[in-house]
């Protein structure tokens, strides 16, 4: 099963009680594999493979606090391809990113760049 990455804003978390609360008010997402908490930008990185995105979100939500889903604002990227010279490398890159869901892309083989807009999720799968 795939597993998807949902990066969340929660203003109001800064410190391990917070985060208790939040670990808890999301127990019953058997499926979340991993949870991250970074009380400097007060965000939540979560692994989870079935659940629903914005139920999660409600979760969080009902605890009363303010929570901002980052994975599905979208991003520009650009990337630097060395070894991106001609029209061949362009057309193997491209079968590659194809099946992503990548909102817009543009090749430079003169600068040997990519350029591309995604969310948060999407621009990690390119990364990886």
């Amino acid at each position: 099963m795939t597993q998807k990455t949902l990066m969340l804003h929660v203003p109001d978390m800064c410190c391990p009680v917070e985060e208790r609360e939040v670990r808890k008010a999301l127990a019953s997402f058997t499926d979340i594999s991993d949870m991250r908490f970074d009380f400097t930008q007060r965000t939540v990185r979560l692994s989870y493979s079935t659940a629903n995105a914005a139920d999660i979100v409600a979760s969080i939500a009902a605890l009363g606090m303010k929570v901002n889903n980052l994975s599905t604002i979208s991003r520009r990227c650009v990337l630097s391809i060395p070894a991106m010279d001609c029209p061949v490398e362009v057309r193997e890159i491209e079968d590659a990113i194809k099946p992503l869901a990548l909102e817009t892309y543009s090749f430079n083989v003169m600068n040997r760049t990519l350029t591309l807009t995604a969310d948060n999720e999407n621009i990690e799968k390119v990364l990886t």
